[in-house]
């Protein structure tokens, strides 16, 4: 018996989540930011400089192209690469409903490291662009994607396909270069399927 689409619907988890800022903070060498009791979600890229994040007393290495989630409830302090300067970027949030649907703050990690090709860096610079457009012209799309990043951050599989292009057979190039000498004069010519096999010497069931 197949379900109903409104049964399907209230199955699918609906999430509601408040952004409070975002941006990109530099840092000289040196500097210290903290103890400070944070009481919202903050995602913190560090883009820059090697540093030690201290959660609750305790210290993690965190070096370039970490990405940090900051819990509501802990004090926290960053100290920023001695030698350089620190970048970081970052954005702030809270659950309005949904968040439920994640375990609690102690099963989730606090560091991930971002690979070359995975999908954590692009998928956060959309987010900062989101914000930067403001909250009110496209909550709902910010929410999602929060919540996916979240999702990510969590499993861990963040990998993207190295390359999702795939070579033309030669068959096809065959008939691509023959369809553009046959447009070079502006005309859209429409080959027939028996014309475009003779010339790239395939059948016409092949092409």
């Amino acid at each position: 018996m197949s379900k109903s689409p409104s049964t399907i619907k209230k199955r699918i988890p609906e999430f509601d989540i408040q952004t409070y800022g975002a941006g990109i903070a530099l840092y000289q060498p040196g500097d210290v930011f903290g103890p400070h009791l944070f009481t919202n979600y903050e995602f913190v890229w560090i883009m820059e400089g090697d540093v030690v994040w201290e959660v609750d007393g305790i210290k993690y290495k965190t070096p370039e192209n970490s990405l940090c989630l900051m819990k509501p409830g802990t004090v926290q302090s960053f100290f920023w690469d001695e030698k350089k300067q620190s970048r970081h970027a970052y954005f702030i949030f809270s659950f309005a409903h949904g968040r439920e649907y994640f375990p609690p703050d102690k099963d989730i990690p606090l560091i991930r490291t971002m690979e070359e090709n995975d999908i954590f860096k692009p998928f956060f610079r959309h987010i900062l662009w989101m914000i930067g457009q403001g909250d009110k012209k496209n909550p709902k799309q910010i929410s999602m994607a929060v919540t996916y990043l979240m999702a990510l951050f969590i499993s861990g599989v963040a990998d993207a396909a190295e390359d999702v292009g795939q070579a033309y057979p030669d068959a096809i190039i065959s008939t691509l270069r023959y369809a553009r000498r046959k447009w070079e004069d502006g005309v859209l010519h429409l080959p027939s399927l028996e014309e475009l096999a003779r010339h790239s010497g395939v059948s016409r069931a092949q092409i």
